[in-house]
């Protein structure tokens, strides 16, 4: 089965876990009145205002990451501006949600919340978000549907030109991990696309201990 046909085959044609949006974490009109910061412009914050998702971005992404200085409102500011972002379809502020959630070191740490924003964002096409919300339902493995939505994301952060997410899935197939049926053959095919993409590692180790795997050619 060669990459492009796995990704499009009927085996991941599945319904993907819903997860609702926690009430907490919806956008609300209760933003902090912004203060003057030289991290964005003063168009982005009229922007910001009136509406524009990339404009909040912008500015949630200034105050949470520390470049607006010190303050007892930045973090509340920043989460505030990104909810809105994220609400107005920004996936980059989706995805910055849900990496704030899952660390926890400026959050409370919230498994549901995490993985409520990074879906967002996989489904607005982030690749990056894809990855991480297919490595949170493998870890999770709560049922065979996280098993199943593991790998479509995955997958779909791979067809995305995520080159570790096609090594990942590559080695699930060869060691035959975390529930996923030990196919030699298609970890190689896998494997393959990850260097196509530009592996962030060399895979020559990986590729033959597969090999030595195969009875018949692949």
């Amino acid at each position: 089965m060669t990459f492009v046909s796995f990704l499009s085959g009927a085996v991941f044609a599945t319904a993907i876990v819903a997860f609702t949006l926690p009430s907490a974490a919806r956008p609300t009109s209760d933003i902090p009145a912004p203060e003057r910061c030289e991290a964005y412009s003063e168009a982005d914050l009229k922007s910001a205002i009136e509406g524009d998702a990339r404009a909040q971005f912008i500015v949630g992404h200034a105050f949470v990451m520390g470049l607006c200085g010190p303050s007892d409102t930045a973090i509340e500011q920043g989460l505030s501006w990104l909810i809105r972002a994220s609400g107005s379809g920004d996936k980059h502020a989706s995805f910055v949600l849900g990496k704030l959630y899952e660390q926890g070191d400026m959050v409370q740490p919230s498994e549901e919340q995490s993985m409520a924003y990074y879906k967002i964002a996989a489904e607005a096409g982030h690749p990056a978000a894809e990855h991480a919300l297919g490595m949170r339902l493998l870890s999770r493995r709560a049922s065979d549907e996280d098993l199943e939505n593991a790998l479509y994301w995955l997958g779909s952060a791979a067809s995305h030109g995520d080159a570790f997410s096609a090594a990942v899935v590559g080695f699930l197939y060869a060691r035959g991990m975390h529930g996923v049926r030990q196919q030699p053959c298609l970890a190689l095919d896998w494997y393959e696309a990850s260097e196509l993409l530009g592996a962030p590692f060399p895979l020559d180790n990986f590729r033959a201990e597969v090999s030595a795997l195969t009875v018949d050619e692949c």
